[in-house]
């Protein structure tokens, strides 16, 4: 259960690395970071969930509408 603040507020947090780093590298900094100077803490878990997988017949022609523009949302 979160408490009612996280649920409604947003934080923007930019830093810089202190050598250029590839992306691998950025997704072990930044938990690292927000639990060094946050006290942020996380796990990360894989899990087997049943689930299903769509497939489109190869022998069928897509018929699909054609997307919609969208529009930003604030």
């Amino acid at each position: 259960m979160l408490p009612a603040w996280a649920e409604s507020e947003e934080f923007e947090i930019r830093a810089k690395a202190a050598r250029p780093v590839k992306l691998a590298e950025m997704k072990l900094l930044g938990p690292a970071m927000l639990a060094d100077r946050f006290g942020l803490r996380s796990h990360r878990e894989t899990k087997m969930v049943p689930g299903y997988v769509l497939l489109r017949d190869p022998r069928k022609p897509l018929k699909l509408p054609a997307a919609e523009e969208a529009t930003p949302q604030d």
